[in-house]
């Protein structure tokens, strides 16, 4: 007898959202225990994630084993959709002989990656460390339950990119593909993790180069160039994945560089993605013809030179400003204190008027030969006011 669970949405340790865009071990424990198992049944178990928390899906892969073993059982995992990250560890918990796939649905492999965006040189020290731990266990897993070995996994994850379904049937992540075609929408791109990017906010492929934040980059740039490693890559017009393994992201491929498509060594004429035609022959490229009425690597780095230059001047000039400004407050300042000076000056001059004029219009004393006689006004005052 036949029985089948769905595994849809992301991989979580404890639901939060609980809106049918997740999926915890007590989703398949709740699934498990409604179902009554015969000797000999099979459990299919449908797949449709981006992935999620490693742990979570080794516990997941853990418990469909034991009830295997337990209730005497064939297990069979089947691609409905997305299978992702760690979608692809709950893939291979199927049996051997019974991973369905189709040819139009590929799994996607990566290194283990972090949450972790803050934090001191200790941190993403740790950080570091406990991802390449991941790594190695994801690596184990797959070399467990396919027939590749450890070193070629951590290989292939970490070229970040969706397994051909020639590996795939090659390798035993498929033993077999159904004859059913899902058309995807020809607006996402043929990236997961592009495709998962605005739900996740993740900053990874094309956005690394655009966003400075990267926690992998800070790690990269800690151990000098240790840590885990992101290649050069472009999109064909047919958004196909064009990997230059030998160059870092951001690098501009150039003649003679090598190239993959979707594993495969690039030939041929290949329209890119930005308008550029790039030529391939053996996996290198021969020619590359930039979009016609684009910018050549030349001038961009003649208006990078110009943009540059006019940096360190506006700094140059806010400088100067900055010192005038300080200047004239200083000025403003001494101003101020004349200002000060004068009110108090035209205040004494205006008491020392009053007093004068009044020495001036005392009367003088003049004796009987016609001669004035300096008189004392304060004297006058007090015979003037005396009782």
């Amino acid at each position: 007898m036949k029985h089948e669970i769905k595994i849809y949405g992301d991989i979580v340790p404890f639901k939060w959202m609980n809106d049918g865009t997740e999926y915890d071990l007590k989703d398949l424990r709740d699934s498990l225990d409604s179902i009554v198992f015969q000797p000999s049944d099979e459990l299919v178990v449908n797949i449709h994630t981006y992935g999620g928390d490693t742990t979570t899906a080794f516990a997941i892969r853990n418990l469909l084993k034991r009830t295997k073993s337990e209730k005497n059982i064939s297990i069979r995992t089947r691609v409905d959709g997305y299978c992702a990250s760690s979608g692809v560890i709950i893939l291979l918990a199927g049996d051997k002989d019974k991973r369905t796939g189709s040819k139009f649905l590929k799994p996607f492999v990566h290194n283990a990656w972090s949450w972790m965006v803050t934090g001191d040189k200790n941190d993403a020290k740790k950080i570091y460390e406990e991802l390449e731990i991941v790594d190695n266990e994801i690596a184990e897993c797959y070399a467990e339950d396919t027939s590749i070995t450890k070193e070629e996994a951590l290989q292939f994850m970490s070229e970040d990119r969706d397994l051909t379904i020639d590996e795939c049937l090659q390798y035993g992540f498929y033993s077999e593909l159904e004859n059913v075609q899902t058309v995807q929408n020809s607006m996402i791109f043929n990236s997961i993790i592009s495709r998962n990017k605005e739900n996740r906010q993740i900053k990874i492929q094309n956005n690394m180069t655009q966003e400075d934040n990267s926690i992998l980059n800070k790690i990269k740039e800690l151990f000098n160039g240790k840590g885990p490693s992101k290649n050069a890559m472009l999109y064909t017009d047919k958004n196909e994945e064009v990997v230059f393994a030998e160059l870092n992201e951001g690098e501009k491929p150039k003649v003679g560089d090598k190239a993959t498509i979707n594993g495969k060594n690039a030939s041929g004429t290949v329209n890119m993605a930005d308008g550029s035609t790039y030529k391939f022959e053996s996996g290198k490229v021969t020619e590359i013809k930039e979009k016609e009425g684009g910018i050549d690597s030349v001038t961009l780095n003649s208006i990078n030179e110009k943009l540059e230059g006019l940096i360190t001047e506006n700094k140059s000039l806010r400088s100067t400003v900055e010192a005038q400004n300080s200047t004239i407050d200083g000025l403003k300042e001494k101003l101020n204190k004349v200002t000060d000076l004068e009110a108090t000056f035209n205040s004494l001059k205006s008491i020392v008027g009053e007093y004068g004029a009044g020495v001036e219009n005392e009367p003088q004393a003049t004796p009987n030969n016609g001669q004035p006689v300096k008189t004392n006004r304060f004297e006058n005052f007090k015979l003037k006011n005396s009782k």
